[in-house]
């Protein structure tokens, strides 16, 4: 087609990046429990809820109290969905990216999954 935007390798590396943040769970939920059906109904459920999560007005329609439980889990899961509707379509077309932090923080709990799960693997006795 002769048309290329070399930004779109970017998009890539992004998209490689929140795959890890899914192995960490999986990899987490299979070390801590051994059990792969529970590591793939864990990581579904992990994806499920951060992108109910995501909503913009629901915490706005919670009342007081869960309302900060709601906001934050928001910041705790990792935020696939403005990962995946912002920063890769932004990176692949080439226009600045608005904010970095759903996907710093979605490595951040990735990277978590993955040491929680080095140390949980370290202390099992075989």
């Amino acid at each position: 087609s002769g048309i290329w935007n070399p930004r779109f390798l970017l998009a890539i590396g992004v998209v490689l990046g929140m795959f890890a943040v899914v192995y960490g769970v999986v990899t987490l939920v299979g070390v801590w429990s051994g059990s792969g059906p529970l590591s793939m109904v864990v990581t579904l459920g992990v994806l499920f809820m951060s992108l109910i999560l995501a909503i913009p007005e629901l915490a706005n329609q919670i009342r007081l109290p869960w309302r900060h439980l709601v906001e934050g889990g928001y910041h705790a899961l990792p935020k696939f969905a403005a990962v995946g509707s912002q920063i890769v379509p932004q990176l692949a077309t080439g226009n600045a990216v608005v904010s970095l932090y759903p996907l710093a923080s979605s490595l951040a709990f990735g990277a978590a999954c993955y040491g929680l799960a080095f140390v949980i693997f370290a202390r099992k006795d075989f």
